[in-house]
């Protein structure tokens, strides 16, 4: 029978990740269980710009497409995988996770699956755990605010998907601005400096973690910017990208290469 890790010691586990803060990067391979490792490619840049969801190819496509332009520095998680979630295999056995929800334990905990339904070994967890860890450790190798890019389907997820005090802190709408591309933010410095711009911006409420980027940078203490677009919305997101460097370089000065 599958045991599960305590709460208390994966965190105690991710404290001492956290702390292991490696001065290095570059593209390469994270490895997750056995043979199995996750690429991850890193273009050269000043500005770091996190895909994690491979199926969302928009999203990668407009930051590549900036990254000259804006001097960024793209972070992708296996951009060929072309699926949202990270899949491997153990004893004939296949286990799925959300690449965004792997930054903590509680995060792990909650979207480790296995195909079949049935428990998850505690030693996968720990696994996942420390990929998770590994992967955070590269992204806060390179100093300066992360922004993150992401797609979203029509309806899906909008600006009207947030309620202050409850899933918001506070919320900008703009009436030009299509309510599938928004801007997410987690600190109200940044919230009151986008929402000088004419587009949609919620500053995010997660009194609790979900194990996702957004949250591990905010207890941090890390400046972060979620750039969410409708898949289609490239000329959006692009123009976005280039919004948000310039919010970033007005409050932070050019980023740490």
């Amino acid at each position: 029978m599958a045991k599960k890790i305590p709460i208390g010691l994966l965190a105690g586990a991710a404290a001492l990740f956290l702390l292991a803060r490696p001065r290095g990067g570059g593209s390469g391979a994270i490895p997750l269980w056995g043979s199995t490792s996750v690429p991850l490619q890193v273009q050269n840049g000043r500005w770091s710009v996190v895909h994690l969801h491979a199926d969302e190819q928009d999203a990668l496509a407009a930051a590549q497409v900036m990254a000259p332009e804006l001097g960024l520095r793209v972070i992708s998680l296996d951009p060929e995988r072309n699926e949202r979630g990270v899949s491997f295999s153990s004893e004939g056995r296949t286990f799925t996770f959300d690449p965004n929800r792997i930054f903590d334990s509680a995060g792990v905990q909650k979207t480790l699956a296995a195909a079949d339904g049935g428990g998850v070994p505690s030693s996968l967890v720990a696994a996942t755990m420390a990929f998770g860890q590994t992967l955070l450790a590269r992204i806060r190798s390179f100093e300066g605010p992360i922004i993150a890019v992401h797609n979203n389907t029509p309806g899906n997820l909008t600006i009207n998907s947030f309620t202050p005090g409850v899933n918001a802190i506070d919320v900008s709408r703009h009436s030009t601005s299509d309510p599938d591309d928004f801007f997410l933010v987690t600190s109200q410095r940044l919230f009151d400096a986008f929402s000088q711009l004419p587009r949609n911006v919620v500053l995010e409420r997660l009194p609790q973690s979900d194990g996702s980027l957004s949250y591990a940078a905010q207890q941090l203490g890390i400046p972060y910017v979620n750039i969410e677009a409708q898949h289609g919305h490239g000329e959006a997101q692009r123009t976005m990208l280039r919004d948000a460097v310039g919010v970033l370089q007005e409050l932070y000065g050019t980023a740490i290469a």
